[in-house]
This record gives C-alpha cells, sequence and structure tokens, in this order.
C-alpha cells in the first residue's frame, strides 16, 4: 500500500531536479539574479538527498528468510535494473540520432551503460546501484540499531563529511576512507532518520534549515563550490529539514490523484527530462535580468509536464512489456508463495 506522504515528497523532489536543470536559463551575469540563482540551486539539490532518503527508507527494510531476498532483487531488477536498461537505449538512439549504425550504435549504448552516462544526470542511478545491491545485509545492522548508536552514525557521517569538505575547498586531497561516504550516508540515514523527528527536533529543524539554506549559499558565493550542495553537513541538515517538513505537509494534506500519479512516474520522469529539455537549451534564449526567471519557470514547467507524459507513454507501453516478458522468463525462478506477489 502505497503512503500518500512518500508519494508527495517524490513528486517535489522529481519536480526540484527538473527545476534545478531549468536553472540554465537563469541570466547569471547580473548580481541580484546570481544571488536568486545560488538560493534556488541550492533548494532545488536537495531533490537528491530526497530521493536517497526514500531510497534508504524502502529498501534497508529487514528481511527475514532468503525467500525474501530473493524476492527483493528480482524486483530490483524487474523495476529498476530494466527501467533504466530501456531509456539507456532510448537515450543512445537520441544522441546518434540521426547518424546511427548497429556497431556505432551497440558501442554507444554498452560504453555508456558501463560509465558513459556517469557523467551526466545519470549519475543518480549508478550511485544509487551500489546501495541497492548491499542493501539487503545492510538492513539487518540499521534495523537493530539502538538510539545511541542512531546518533553516533549521524554524527560520524556529518562530521567525515565536514573533514572532507573544508579539506577539498581548501585545495588538499582527503585521503582517508569511510564506508558511507557521499550520498550512501543519505541512503543509510532513511531507514531511521525519521525516528529523530519528535516535536522538539521539527522545531530545530525549522529553525536550522533556513540558516543553512543561507550558510549554503554565502559559502558558494565565497567559491566554496566542492560537494557544498550534496554531502556538506550545513546541506544534509537543510535537506533532512526539506524532508521533515514534506512529510509532514504529505500527511495532513488531501491526497491528490495527480501527485500520486506523478509519484509513480517520478523515476522514468527523472530518466527522460534531458531529452526534452536539452533541444530547449539549444533553441530557446537567455534574456538579461529578472525575465530570465519567466523563462526558466516557463521552461521547468514544460519540461515537467512533457517529461510526465513521456514518462507514461514509455512506461505503460515499452517498460510495462519489458516487465511482462521479464516476469514470463524469470518469474518461475522466485519461491512459489511469491509469485503473485512480485
Amino acid at each position: 500500500m502505497r503512503l500518500y506522504k512518500y508519494d508527495f515528497v517524490r513528486t517535489v523532489a522529481i519536480f526540484f531536479v527538473v527545476a534545478v536543470h531549468s536553472l540554465y536559463f537563469v541570466d547569471q551575469s547580473s548580481t541580484a539574479c546570481l544571488w536568486i540563482y545560488w538560493a534556488l540551486q541550492a533548494l532545488f539539490l536537495t531533490g537528491n538527498v530526497l530521493f536517497f532518503l526514500l531510497s534508504g527508507k524502502f529498501n534497508l527494510r529487514e528481511r527475514t528468510d532468503d525467500a525474501g531476498v530473493k524476492k527483493f532483487y528480482y524486483n530490483k531488477i524487474r523495476n529498476i535494473v530494466l527501467p533504466i536498461l530501456i531509456f539507456f537505449l532510448i537515450r543512445s538512439f537520441y544522441d546518434l540520432y540521426p547518424s546511427i549504425s548497429v556497431s556505432e550504435f551497440t558501442k554507444y549504448f554498452i560504453k555508456n551503460s558501463s560509465y558513459g552516462f556517469a557523467s551526466t544526470e545519470y549519475w543518480f542511478v549508478f550511485s544509487l546501484m551500489g546501495c541497492i545491491l548491499v542493501a539487503p545485509f545492510l538492513a539487518h545492522a540499521f534495523a537493530k540499531l539502538t538510539k545511541f548508536e542512531q546518533k553516533t552514525f549521524l554524527a560520524i557521517g556529518l562530521a567525515f563529511n565536514l573533514l572532507t569538505i573544508v579539506a577539498e575547498n581548501a585545495g588538499y586531497s582527503f585521503r582517508w576512507g569511510y564506508l558511507f561516504s557521499g550520498f550512501s550516508f543519505a541512503f543509510c540515514l532513511g531507514q531511521y532518520i525519521e525516528d529523530f523527528f519528535t516535536h522538539r527536533n521539527k522545531r530545530i529543524l525549522a529553525a536550522v534549515s533556513p540558516l543553512c539554506l543561507i550558510a549554503t549559499v554565502l559559502l558558494m558565493n565565497a567559491g566554496m563550490t566542492s560537494n557544498i550542495t550534496d554531502v556538506s553537513p550545513i546541506y544534509t541538515i537543510l535537506a533532512l529539514g526539506v524532508y521533515a517538513l514534506l512529510l509532514f505537509l504529505g500527511d495532513k494534506m488531501k491526497p491528490s490523484k495527480l501527485v500520486s500519479f506523478i509519484a509513480k512516474h517520478s523515476f522514468s520522469i527523472y530518466l527522460v527530462h534531458m531529452m526534452i529539455l536539452i533541444p530547449l537549451k539549444n533553441m530557446l534564449p537567455i534574456f538579461p535580468g529578472a525575465p530570465s526567471f519567466l523563462m526558466f519557470i516557463g521552461v521547468a514547467l514544460f519540461v515537467f509536464i512533457a517529461s510526465t507524459i513521456a514518462a507514461f507513454l514509455i512506461d505503460t507501453t515499452i517498460v510495462e512489456f519489458a516487465k511482462k516478458l521479464f516476469d514470463r522468463l524469470f518469474k518461475r525462478f522466485l519461491p512459489k508463495q511469491d509469485n503473485k506477489a512480485a
């Protein structure tokens, strides 16, 4: 059963992803516009953290038997890997068109599916898959953490990321390792972070999050751009505040079928949206000054709506067909009691 508050978070998060890429149309030559650009960029980039939190929330559920682990991997291949490969095929055709040969297409697809697309907006899936592969094993550990261990894990992660950010922005290579560095830290937090959203902690987050947004913008203005809007402790706290606020709003508001519809197709919206935005970057001008924000709003809304429609069409035709074919070929390998639920 889908909980609406998480659908609401997914919908806002995927809009943030589209919006942050649409900021291309904001005029950055004006000082006033640049400050607003930084503020919007800092806010919208929390969408990355939101998706890792949600992924950890639902993938780090403890499974009590081998059948549950088998079903987990089956569902991830069916519902995540399969759509990724389909959209990678579409993107490969998109990038090469109209000069396409079978050999060139095959090489391009293999190369970019292996590593090339990791330098594009698809970096998220390359990072996420590593977390998902180990999720069933990590789930046992994180399900049994005591309150003290939860707080300690949070503190260690924030402290490590702080050291990383300070060193990298000072021009040094930080070589100390940590198993849960980068966005894997947010992924693991997703399993238990809601336990910290007590009434007192919500008030603290509500007070601190806007300050974290201001601090992030000031740091960006000071030239501290290395990882400042992804894994810095200040930014993590900002993202947790946004996450808590969205969960609260989603829990209080009347459920919307449109929001749930967008949430259902959010992964495909993410996979397709740049194929709609890229031509607009080549066609549309960047207006000077304040009018550039009107262009940004118009492009963001257009790309979001068009991506939702495209995602729905691809999901209900190509992706659903591939999933049904996958079930016919591999469902028999699941334990019998799980065949209906898979």
